[in-house]
């Protein structure tokens, strides 16, 4: 699905610590920079790339897909299939298991666990078993589910936490065609908002193409796998949505398939919200190679009501001579932030508002005496999201590239622009803003590819529901000096 992008790019900065700054006695006096390519976005309805069986899931302040674990026959025909228990799951984790077997059957399913769906045939040639559990406080390796006659076969075991156990089901099979798994109200549940919405689909043979980049459009990929080649295998296909808004799901169409199958709906109750812990991985202070400037910590403030204050705590890690920059991105146009005290000595970089977003980037040097958090306070109150970087090796003198222009465009994710650096260890930073909740909490990769990759600082929003406000950013050392190209941010509009 294609979706409007409306982008407005604010300049590149360069941060270096050069022997002529007077500023140069405040750093590390290491010849290094650190550059600034920042993105301005509203983007809407972008499926995200594929997150296959195994990575470590999609957090959310509801139910939280976690991982999964998968089993499959390969080429020879057999009565069972044993998933492995997902890895990390605790007591109180919700478990479904999908099974895809070829041919009609009915699926036995292990002591402790309930059947959600079970010998639902499509069309009588595949069966999709569907079951869960809530985890106790020792789970074994694996579960064993059996079947009688010989068959191929493949099993999906999904963990999910913050859910309350309660669930609600809808099935449909058909003889031909892309699966269409089917509507559901969540009005079943207990609790009818921030329903996750599980899609969950078997189909006769191989004709689903194996982790494909969009399971579902609109929907976060599971797992989609066959169980071997050839006309007597079967495929299990896995997704989800979250639904914050009570009631009907809408049907949904798996990409691909033109084979009998059977599919089911799951709405999985959530429990209370709980907050996110902001991401920082690798941000350890590690160096790579030569590199200079060295990211060492970051602390964020994170407001998902609508409020004025702004309160973004001091990184513990902070020396006199250090470099802070102050990220701060919210809901609707906000401009002027006021800053207070102004004794707090940040120095604003850039700051602009446009397409129902807000953002600003100040800067300042550590002193021998700092306050324990900084304060900023909207014109209004919005939702907002606001982190600090903590660097070491640069001097903060930023030299502005000319201004890129407000640009409105048609685009599938949010590119943010290039920038040539002059000095050797130039560690490029990379930050995007966008409206609403459509990142992945805890993307990993943000940005993908690129030699060498970019290091994750943060994806997350200020909440899942209402006006909500995102943001991202990454990292990477480069190396020689030389053009930095563009780079595209990895977004999804099913949060």
């Amino acid at each position: 699905m294609e979706a409007v992008q409306k982008s407005h790019e604010p300049p590149n900065f360069m941060i270096f610590n050069s022997l002529n700054n007077t500023l140069s006695t405040l750093s590390l006096k290491k010849l290094a920079g650190l550059i600034l390519a920042c993105l301005l976005s509203m983007f809407v309805a972008i499926p995200e790339a594929a997150a296959q069986c195994g990575t470590a899931g999609v957090a959310d302040v509801f139910v939280s897909y976690e991982g999964c674990a998968e089993a499959k026959s390969g080429g020879t025909n057999i009565t069972s299939l044993s998933p492995a228990v997902p890895v990390g799951t605790a007591s109180g984790d919700l478990l479904i298991t999908s099974i895809s077997v070829d041919g009609s059957h009915t699926i036995v399913a292990p002591a402790g666990w309930t059947t959600i769906e079970n010998n639902l045939v499509g069309a009588g040639a595949v069966t999709l078993g569907v079951f869960f559990r809530v985890a106790g406080a020792g789970e074994p390796a694996n579960y064993t589910f059996s079947w009688t006659g010989n068959e191929r076969a493949i099993s999906i075991m999904m963990r999910f936490t913050n859910a309350t156990g309660n669930l609600i089901s809808a099935n449909n099979s058909g003889a031909t065609g892309a699966p269409q798994a089917p509507t559901i109200d969540t009005n079943g549940n207990a609790t009818a908002a921030n329903n996750l919405i599980l899609r969950l689909a078997a189909w006769d043979d191989d004709d689903e193409a194996n982790n494909p980049a969009v399971i579902i459009p609109g929907h976060i990929n599971i797992n989609q796998d066959q169980a071997s080649g050839g006309a007597a295998s079967s495929s299990g296909s896995a997704a989800f949505v979250q639904q914050p808004i009570a009631g009907f799901s809408g049907t949904a169409d798996f990409a691909i398939g033109n084979e009998q199958w059977a599919t089911v709906t799951v709405a999985i109750e959530p429990g209370p919200a709980v907050a996110l812990p902001f991401f920082c991985p690798g941000i350890d202070g590690s160096v790579v190679a030569g590199q200079l400037v060295v990211l060492q910590q970051c602390t964020e403030f994170k407001g998902g009501t609508n409020a004025a204050p702004i309160n973004i705590d001091k990184p513990s890690l902070a020396v006199e001579g250090d470099l802070l920059l102050a990220v701060i991105h919210t809901d609707g146009n906000e401009l002027p932030f006021n800053i207070a005290p102004t004794a707090d000595g940040f120095t604003l970089l850039r700051q602009d508002e446009g397409q129902g977003v807000t953002f600003a980037i100040y800067a300042k040097f550590v002193s021998s005496t700092e306050p324990a958090s900084y304060a900023w306070n909207l014109a209004n109150n919005e939702q907002r999201i606001a982190y600090i970087l903590l660097f070491t090796g640069a001097s903060g003198k930023v030299i502005p590239n000319p201004v890129i222009p407000f640009n409105e465009a048609i685009s599938a994710s949010p590119l943010s622009p290039g920038i040539v650096t002059t000095i050797a260890n130039t560690l490029v930073l990379r930050m995007a803003v966008s409206d609403d909740d459509d990142v992945s909490i805890n993307l990993n990769p943000t940005i993908p590819g690129g030699a060498p990759e970019f290091n994750n600082i943060i994806s997350t929003s200020s909440s899942e529901a209402g006006r909500a406000v995102s943001s991202q950013a990454v990292y990477r050392n480069a190396a020689a000096p030389g053009a930095q190209g563009t780079a595209a941010f990895a977004i999804n509009s099913a949060n």
